[in-house]
């Protein structure tokens, strides 16, 4: 796993393109939410467990059937 010493302004990474570091940025994240590292208010941790939901699952179907 890759560790990420250093602080990148929010400003500059939202100006990033590249699909391969956007993952590991993501990832990053993901593991810090999942740590504690990022404490958030809890509608914060319902959207991105819906965002996780939505990456593992794929979209939602009300039909309860796989996509």
């Amino acid at each position: 796993m890759f560790q990420r010493n250093v602080f990148f302004p929010q400003h500059l990474e939202e100006k990033i393109k590249d699909h391969k570091i956007l993952e590991l940025l993501y990832e990053e994240a993901r593991s810090n939410i999942l740590q504690g590292r990022y404490p958030c208010e809890v509608i914060h941790y319902i959207m991105l467990g819906g965002i996780q939901a939505r990456i593992e699952l794929g979209p939602y179907n009300p039909l309860g059937r796989a996509n």
